[in-house]
């Protein structure tokens, strides 16, 4: 991406008051991505392409889930 890369833009979107409870999961062409900079700029989890959809449409359930659970809760 010119300009910003994925953990930059994550972290830009994160600082966003309404955006801040929303999980993101990085998509990496590398296959790998740098863990501990990836939850530091927001990140839940991350997937390698080329992207497997059942396992990608998994884990975006299951953080949505979480996600509206703790709204659920009044977090």
């Amino acid at each position: 991406m010119p300009g910003m890369d994925g953990y930059e833009t994550a972290a830009h979107i994160k600082r966003r008051h309404r955006n801040r409870d929303i999980p993101l999961i990085f998509l990496t062409a590398m296959g790998t991505v740098d863990s501990a900079r990836g939850y530091a700029a927001g990140g839940v989890d991350s997937i390698g392409k080329p992207v497997d959809p059942w396992a990608l449409r998994a884990k975006v359930d299951v953080f949505t889930r979480i996600h509206l659970e703790r709204l659920h809760r009044g977090r």
